[in-house]
């Protein structure tokens, strides 16, 4: 494989460092940061860009400090999912802000500049910079348990994860102690099984390959979200229907209840979550299951929800496609509130809502998981 060397100039919006080849070429490095000195092999090449690996690093950049995780890497059998890991928090902070205003920059050009020094709130800092994280997807074949190192097909092995909360890294740790257990190997043409606990999932309880609700990952951050959209809620006419969408078991169903709406229409296309949030009773809402990745299920819930004026939406990574479209179908429409996980899709689905006429009043970044470069966004927009 063909090796060069270089210094790390910047980072991309997805986190990995940026470096120029002596040719011309930009290559993309996982888990580098700005200042890195070092020595690069050539994984793959495009028309104008590429994707290398650091296989030494010469001169560390100033912003580093000792890694504490020993399971840490980018070579096939090393976890390298917390790609910052061993980069000093207030850094890791500082990237995030300038990568949501970059992307708001891009999307919304126009006013761009002048959305990000007054729309764009400083980011919101992790309490925990370790043990937040109240759930994981691990794997297993049977032989040993680990996290899938990235970008490959390869189970990385490990003895404990330092993000995981303390209640957590012991069931980890009650479940390493069974290995080798052939019960847990992988059905043919699996490559593993899967193994997903939180805080509700013990040892004891644990069932291989069983999918569990989805929680926010971070309980502390989750609280001062929830905390933001009440705050939004609280000055807003109780007389009026609301609309929330992606719902989950209810988590920020419940603020939308508390703050006495009339009528809350909440939809979630797993029908499970579904049934928890039907059985928590929650005042005003009425419950409806619907997979809205696809346009031939809107009607239903637009025909629910005619007379909304407030919209609330946690979609997935992937964020709510059509939403555009959907939202001009609920003609009394005054605000939408989207908590969103991916800020590349976020931005890309704000430049579509403008070009409806809705306004991008506030974006709140948080920091929901550190030592990676994925940030949270908690926005408001308005119609015009």
């Amino acid at each position: 494989m063909e090796s060069f060397s270089g210094t790390i100039k910047d980072l991309s919006p997805l986190g990995m460092g940026v470096v120029d080849h002596p040719e011309g070429r930009v290559f993309f490095v996982a888990g580098t940061w700005p200042g890195d000195q070092g020595v690069f092999e050539i994984e793959s090449r495009e028309k104008k860009y590429g994707f290398a690996r650091l296989i030494e690093l010469q001169t560390p950049s100033p912003d580093r400090e000792p890694n504490p995780c020993v399971h840490f890497g980018f070579q096939k059998g090393q976890c390298g999912n917390c790609a910052w890991l061993g980069i000093k928090y207030d850094k890791q902070l500082e990237q995030k802000q300038k990568t949501v205003e970059y992307l708001l920059k891009r999307n919304l050009p126009i006013e761009g500049e002048f959305l990000a020094s007054h729309v764009v709130k400083p980011i919101w800092p992790s309490e925990k910079v370790f043990s937040y994280r109240n759930r994981a997807q691990l794997k297993t074949d049977g032989d040993k348990i680990g996290y899938v190192s990235p970008n490959t097909k390869v189970l990385a092995p490990i003895v404990d994860c330092l993000v995981l909360t303390d209640k957590n890294r012991k069931t980890l740790a009650e479940l390493q102690s069974q290995l080798p257990k052939s019960q847990w190997k992988p059905r043919r043409p699996y490559l593993w099984s899967q193994m997903e606990i939180d805080e509700e999932v013990t040892a004891a309880n644990f069932v291989l390959n069983q999918k569990i609700p989805f929680r926010q990952a971070n309980s502390e951050q989750n609280e001062r979200m929830k905390s933001w959209l009440g705050e939004k809620l609280a000055p807003l006419e109780q007389k009026q229907t609301v609309l929330e969408l992606f719902c989950g078991a209810g988590n920020f169903t419940e603020i939308i209840s508390d703050a006495g709406f009339e009528k809350i229409i909440a939809s979630e296309m797993d029908p499970r979550a579904v049934a928890r949030l039907a059985g928590r009773k929650l005042s005003g809402v009425s419950a409806m299951a619907a997979d809205l990745f696809y346009p031939r299920n809107w009607p239903d819930i637009l025909k629910a929800a005619q007379e909304a004026k407030t919209l609330v939406l946690d979609p997935p990574r992937e964020g709510f496609k059509g939403i555009e479209e959907f939202v001009v179908q609920l003609p009394k429409l005054e605000r939408i509130f989207y908590i969103s996980c991916d800020a590349s899709r976020f931005f890309h689905e704000a430049k579509l809502l403008k070009e409806k006429g809705w306004k991008l009043k506030e974006v709140q970044p948080v920091d929901q998981f550190p030592h990676t470069p994925h940030v949270e966004l908690l926005a408001f927009f308005q119609k015009d």
